[in-house]
Formats: C-alpha cells, structure tokens, sequence
C-alpha cells in the first residue's frame, strides 16, 4: 500500500541537501585541486528501510575507501534503545568500515543510495579524516536524538566542524518555504 510521508520529514530532508550541496559549492571555490579517487570525501545518503529503526534513511562518510558509521548502537535490545533515547542515554557508536561493504550492505536491502562527492582540499580532508578515526578510536558514544544527534545529523556537523562553519553559514542565510514567500 502507498505509505505517505510526513511533510516536515520530506522538509528537513530536503533542508539538509541543500546545505550539503551548498557546503559542496561553497567548498569548490577554495578547493585549489582535486583529490585521488582514493582519497577523496564522500557523503552516503541511504533511503529509508522497511524495519522500525531504518525508516528513515542513513548517512554514512567515507574518506578514500574508510567509512565511518555513526548509526550503530552498543548493544542490539530495542526497547533499551528507546529507552536510552528517550533519556538521553549515549547509546550510540562510530565504526570504520570499507566503502565495498557499506555499497554491498546497503545495496543489499534494495535501499536507494545517493553519492554526493564533497570537494574538501587536503588541509579538510586531514582534519576530517583526523577527526573521525579519533572518535572511532576512542569509541565516542553519543546520545541518541531523532532530531538533533543521529546517523545524518553527527555527520554532518562533522563535515561542517572540517569545513570551518560552511554549513552554519549557508543555512544562516535560510531559503523561503514556500512558492508564495518568494513571489
């Protein structure tokens, strides 16, 4: 049967594209040459799946061929997930894993997956790449927030934490919401 989505899930998707492909515009104006295809960033936009915690869809970065997921919780019980979120509880952890295996993991379950290629020059790069092995490496949970702190938003605030505030800025600037507020 046609499931319809909710109108501010389909907004904040749509927001966070926008930001992501300013941030990438925006980056292209100072990226003074163009990375090796294995080391260049990536950002993985997974379409939502048919099980509870998948709905939604998933975000996953990868500099080169490392990729780092931060949608994996530290145990599998579900009603403790909740539960954990519902308090605020870190629950949640990066992993590294290879590009092949989030292409197969995800390519497996019938899930759309977009590839967005984020011109960062080296110095982002790094500092990206730095940043995520750090916490990978130091297992740095997180609380659970299906708004604020996710698999999509934690990324996110990565990329812009490397970018120096690029995204901050361009969402700063907003868009209208509507046809009418621009005409």
């Amino acid at each position: 049967m046609f499931r319809r989505r909710r109108p501010t899930t389909l907004r904040v998707r749509r927001s966070f594209a926008r930001a992501i492909l300013g941030l990438a515009l925006a980056l292209s104006l100072f990226a003074p040459g163009r990375a090796s295809a294995d080391e260049r960033v990536r950002l993985y936009t997974i379409g939502p799946g048919s099980y509870l915690f998948s709905l939604f869809g998933h975000s996953v970065v990868c500099v080169g061929d490392r990729c780092f997921d931060y949608g994996v919780p530290t145990h599998a019980d579900a009603v403790q997930l909740v539960w954990h979120a519902l308090r605020g509880t870190p629950d949640f952890a990066p992993i590294e894993v290879t590009r092949k295996e989030v292409e197969d993991a995800f390519g497996s379950e019938g899930r759309k997956v977009e590839v967005q290629e984020i011109p960062f020059d080296e110095a982002h790069r790094a500092s990206l790449l730095t940043r995520l092995a750090d916490e990978v490496r130091t297992r740095a949970a997180y609380a659970y927030n299906p708004w604020y702190d996710n698999c999509t938003t934690h990324p996110r605030d990565l990329l812009d934490e490397a970018a120096g505030g690029a995204l901050k800025r361009i969402a700063a600037v907003g868009t209208p919401r509507s046809f009418r507020a621009i005409s």
